[in-house]
C-alpha cells in the first residue's frame, strides 16, 4: 500500500470516529421537538450585523429581546407576522445601539400590538434612538427601565435582570440589559454588548449565569466572553449574531476560541441563517444539527 493511500485511509478513518462521536455525544435531541402546548420557541433572527430574538410559547406569549439595525426594520416585522405573533407582551431593548434597536421603528410603525416595553434607562441621545423614542410616543408607550435583581414572569417564561446595576456605568454596551431567562430547567442568557468589565461585575456579584444556550455578547467581540465568564455561564450552545464581512472582525478568532474551549457548540447567524430552538422544559432541540464533541469542533 503507498503512502497516499495509508494516508486517505487514515483520514477516512478519522471522519467516522468523528461522525460516531457526533452522533454519541452531541448534546442535541436526535429529532426536533413538536411544538406543544408546553413548548418555548427562541429564535435568533439573521438581522445582519445586529441583534434581535424571538420568545414565543406555543400558548400566545410573544417577547422581542432587540429588533436589529434600520436596516432590518422589515425582514423582523415579516418574520413576527410569519410566525403568528398577533402581540408583542414585551419589547426588549438591551442598549441604545442601532444595530440592537434602530428595526423598530417598523415595528412600532407596523399593526403590531405592543403591551411593554423594557430598556436600560440610559439617557437617548442618537438618531436612530430618538427616532424609536418617536414612534414609541405616538404608540403611548412609555418604557419601563430595568435594573439588576429585578424579575418578570411573561406567562411561563421567566426573566431575572442581571444588568444594569444600580448605579450604572454610564457606557450603553455595559449597561446592556442582561437577562436570564428561564423555561422550565432551561435557561439562556442574552447579554447586550457587555464586555469584560461588566462580565467581572456579575461574576463578582455572585449573579446565578449558568444558562445552556448563551446569546454571546458584542457579537463575539474579543473584548467580551472572558474565559471566566464562560466557566460561570457553562453553556452547552452559543449563538453569535453577526454580519457576513462585517467591518470589525467579529466574531473574532480570541473568542471563538475561548467559546471552544469552553466546550459550548457554536452557531452563528452570518453561516446559518435564522436560528430556532425548541424546549419543552427539560431538553432542547434545534432546528439545523449541532455537532460539537470536541472544543475544537465550531459549527
Amino acid at each position: 500500500m503507498s503512502r497516499s493511500q495509508a494516508i486517505i485511509r487514515l483520514l477516512i478513518l478519522v471522519f467516522v470516529l468523528g461522525f460516531l462521536c457526533a452522533v454519541l455525544l452531541s448534546p442535541t435531541t436526535a429529532a426536533p421537538l413538536e411544538p406543544s402546548a408546553t413548548t418555548l420557541h427562541v429564535s435568533f433572527i439573521d438581522v445582519g450585523q445586529g441583534d434581535s430574538a424571538l420568545l414565543q410559547t406555543s400558548d400566545g406569549v410573544n417577547v422581542l429581546i432587540d429588533g436589529g439595525p434600520g436596516a432590518a426594520g422589515p425582514t423582523v416585522v415579516a418574520y413576527l407576522q410569519n410566525h403568528g405573533v398577533d402581540a408583542l407582551d414585551v419589547v426588549v431593548m438591551s442598549h441604545g445601539h442601532e444595530d440592537h434597536i434602530g428595526g423598530l421603528v417598523d415595528l412600532f410603525q407596523s399593526a403590531i400590538p405592543v403591551l411593554a416595553v423594557v430598556y436600560n434607562g440610559q439617557p437617548c441621545y442618537t438618531s436612530a434612538c430618538l427616532d424609536v423614542w418617536a414612534e414609541m410616543q405616538a404608540r403611548g408607550l412609555t418604557p419601563t427601565p430595568a435594573v439588576a435583581g429585578q424579575t418578570y414572569a411573561w406567562g411561563p417564561i421567566s426573566a431575572a435582570v442581571a444588568n444594569p446595576q444600580p448605579t450604572p456605568v454610564g457606557n450603553q454596551n455595559e449597561d446592556s440589559v442582561v437577562l436570564r431567562v428561564g423555561y422550565g430547567q432551561e435557561y439562556f442568557l442574552f447579554t447586550g454588548d457587555i464586555g469584560t468589565s461588566t462580565e467581572d461585575t456579575l461574576l463578582a456579584r455572585g449573579v446565578p449565569l449558568a444558562a445552556e444556550v448563551l446569546k454571546v455578547a458584542h457579537h463575539g467581540s474579543r473584548y467580551s466572553s472572558s474565559a471566566a465568564f464562560l466557566a460561570a455561564v457553562d453553556p452547552d450552545f452559543a449563538v453569535i449574531a453577526v454580519g457576513a464581512g462585517n467591518p470589525y472582525g467579529h466574531p473574532t478568532q480570541e473568542t471563538l476560541g475561548r467559546l471552544r474551549a469552553a466546550g459550548a457548540c457554536i452557531f452563528r447567524t452570518d453561516r446559518d441563517g435564522t436560528l430556532t430552538v425548541f424546549t419543552d422544559g427539560q431538553t432542547l432541540s434545534w432546528k439545523i444539527t449541532c455537532v460539537a464533541f470536541l472544543p475544537l469542533v465550531e459549527r
